[in-house]
């Protein structure tokens, strides 16, 4: 379908706008029109204009249900926010109608044509002026562009390495060899390998290094090596281990609320992607003065602790904490690395949370680097302190040598990052990406501070750290049997597998478990809602994906559901006994979402969340609401789901599918009947 983006701020003209969205809508029924905007009165004017310009339009019974079926608006908070929004909807037309017009322009991405101010209406791109409009839809302005004479001519390359005697040649040569091993292609190392030249063929240029290669080669190939071995591993705790979102988050906007300050957690992320923000206290100080004026430390630092610790009689903030690594990977990398951890915490609230967790074995007291150990990060006093706890002579040391492994810190902010660098003793910043927290967004910042990768999911340093596919959580992707643990005698239990191009998944399912769970479909937020479905469901799931992910969520978020539902159904057999009607209300913080559930054999979902965003995390928002209607498909079930308030995304989400989860549990119950609940006699 034909598509128009209109990028607009409070300056824009609501009748040029509605003009402009009318102009896109009248083409077909299946035409979108779309408004991305950070004025939610600009929404009224515009909402207000194309109506009385539809009344006037000769094609209103075309624009009419293309406006109605197909148009939307999304209200961003700011205009970063906006430019996220169309570079993720990557529209075939898009118009910029901002005060900035050119500033906003150049921070754009993705899109087929671009129009640039007032003046520069997509129908002039039509009719006068412009390229050439045979545009990419349907977001694939992510990867390319519209027609032209360059894609109608015949590249052909070439490739002669005329000089193979010098060093910066024998460099090439041997990073191909290495980069061969790394992808696991032999046959490609030992073909380059033939290319290597020895020593004494070999002219050294004057960076030439040990053994006539040079120190960028060395250096090169000890940053390829850190994808694979390790020295050790130092972790941080606070996003990377304990999901804190709900602790120390929540108890710097109660501090601040209590001495009569509004924070919000983009202040604190603003704050903490600025640097030199690892104690909280400090920050929740720092982030009252700038919005009151001068406070005292002891009285945040008191009613800090107070909300985060608890009183008698009353729980505190950091019971909220989980876990987010599965123990069991942890365990794994800690029977092939050296470990520590390296936190910014107080030594009792680090001991308290790995006591919590069962992890005091996997990282023992003399492991363990916390505030009063010295300064905090960026700086490397705490690095150097772990390392040496760990027995790594880092004098010794030299990080020139290409035989020498790096060292790994993992953390979730650019503190983390600047310390391993500032260390200087081979220690690479390795960033993760928090469950709560925007990947895109991350990633940017942390690669800007010099991280050397990052991380969304925990599981990916299964990878960097050369542990097997069936290490820590997860399941083998070659597994024969259930991954599930066995049911109880006539449980209702099944297994599905299913293949297409796109996808390979395996899902072991069994009605009558205790939640347990194993999720990995590479997608993190998708792996969270399954893990909550099996746990308020009490079905034991399994699901391992390999997918398409290099092209979008799509394939895998659809089969996935549609594997999930097929499993489900199979598992259900004959429905003889069951409920088959549950319904349930389920809240989360300030978000409610209601689900009934009837196992009719007849395949229908009616789902509406109410998304405000296009993602949460690295899953799009209509894939969330696709995969209710894909499992209900499979499943032959009748689902009705839909959220009745709430302002997160993410909470709207999981209250989502926790309301399922109940709603299934209710459902496929047994109630000590024989019979199939129906008057037909067959479901």
């Amino acid at each position: 379908p034909s598509e128009l983006l209109v990028l607009a701020d409070d300056s824009a003209k609501p009748d040029v706008v509605a003009a402009d969205m009318l102009a896109q809508a009248e083409h077909d029924v299946v035409a979108v029109p779309m408004l991305v905007t950070t004025s939610e009165s600009l929404v009224k004017e515009v909402e207000a204009e194309l109506t009385k310009q539809l009344n006037v339009l000769g094609t209103k019974a075309t624009a009419s249900k293309s406006m109605l079926n197909n148009g939307f608006v999304v209200v961003c908070d700011t205009m970063d926010e906006a430019i996220e929004t169309a570079d993720f909807l990557a529209p075939e037309h898009l118009e910029v109608l901002t005060r900035d017009c050119m500033g906003v322009a150049k921070k754009l991405n993705h899109y087929g044509a671009l129009f640039i101010g007032t003046h520069a209406a997509e129908v002039l791109g039509d009719y006068g002026a412009g390229p050439n409009h045979t545009l990419p839809t349907g977001r694939t302005a992510r990867y390319t562009g519209g027609l032209s004479v360059h894609n109608f001519l015949r590249v052909r390359t070439w490739m002669q390495l005329t000089e193979p005697q010098t060093s910066e040649a024998q460099e090439l040569v041997k990073d191909c060899v290495l980069l061969a091993k790394l992808e696991g292609l032999e046959a490609h190392s030992k073909s380059a390998a033939k290319r290597i030249l020895q020593n004494g063929d070999v002219k050294k240029s004057a960076s030439t290094g040990k053994n006539g290669v040079s120190t960028t080669y060395q250096q090169m190939q000890r940053t390829l090596t850190a994808s694979t071995e390790a020295e050790c591993v130092l972790f941080d705790m606070d996003g990377v281990l304990a999901d804190v979102s709900n602790s120390y988050r929540n108890a710097i906007i109660a501090t601040a609320s209590a001495f009569g300050v509004d924070v919000t957690e983009a202040d604190i992320q603003t704050a903490k992607d600025q640097g030199n923000a690892n104690n909280d206290w400090i920050l929740t100080q720092r982030l009252i003065e700038t919005k009151k004026g001068k406070v005292s430390f002891e009285d945040v630092k008191s009613k800090f602790q107070e909300l985060y610790l608890g009183t008698a009689g009353s729980k505190g903030l950091r019971d909220n904490e989980t876990l987010i690594p599965d123990k069991k990977l942890l365990e794994k990398i800690a029977s092939k690395y050296p470990v520590a951890i390296v936190t910014g915490r107080p030594r009792d609230e680090a001991e308290y949370f790995l006591a919590l967790h069962g992890l005091t074995d996997i990282f023992p007291k003399h492991l363990r680097v916390c505030m009063e150990d010295g300064p905090p990060k960026p700086a490397a006093e705490p690095i150097l302190l772990a390392l040496e706890k760990l027995g790594i002579d880092v004098k010794s040391r030299r990080c020139d040598d290409a035989d020498v492994k790096p060292i790994l810190m993992i953390g979730d902010t650019v503190d983390d990052i600047r310390a391993a660098l500032n260390a200087n003793c081979g220690c690479v910043g390795i960033g993760f990406v928090p469950p709560t927290k925007p990947p895109v967004k991350v990633a940017r910042t942390l690669y800007g501070v010099g991280a050397e990768r990052v991380l969304e999911t925990m599981d990916e340093i299964k990878s960097v750290l050369k542990l097997n596919d069936d290490d820590g959580n997860g399941l083998k992707s070659s597994a024969k049997s259930s991954a599930l643990p066995a049911g109880k005698s006539g449980s209702r239990t099944a297994s599905v597998s299913r293949t297409t191009k796109e996808t390979t998944i395996r899902v072991d399912i069994n009605l009558d478990g205790t939640g347990t769970s194993q999720i990995n479909t590479g997608i993190g937020f998708y792996d969270h809602m399954l893990t909550a479905l099996s746990k308020h469901s009490r079905m034991d799931l399994a699901i391992e994906c390999k997918g398409d992910l290099h092209i979008d969520d799509h394939h895998t978020a659809e089969d996935v559901a549609l594997a999930l539902g097929s499993a489900f159904a199979k598992a259900l057999g004959s429905k003889k006994g069951i409920t088959r009607f549950g319904s349930a209300l389920v809240p989360l913080d300030e978000a409610l979402s209601r689900v009934v559930v009837d196992i009719s054999g007849r395949p229908h979902a009616s789902v509406n969340l109410g998304f405000k965003r296009p993602s949460v995390g690295t899953m799009s928002t209509e894939m969330l609401e696709h995969a209710f209607e894909s499992f209900a498909t499979t499943a032959g079930i009748t689902l009705h789901v839909e959220c009745l308030k709430g302002k997160n995304d993410h909470h709207r989400a999981e209250s989502a599918f926790k309301a399922m989860a109940r709603a299934l549990r209710m459902a496929v119950k047994l109630d000590g009947h024989t019979d199939v609940p129906s008057t037909k006699g067959v479901l």
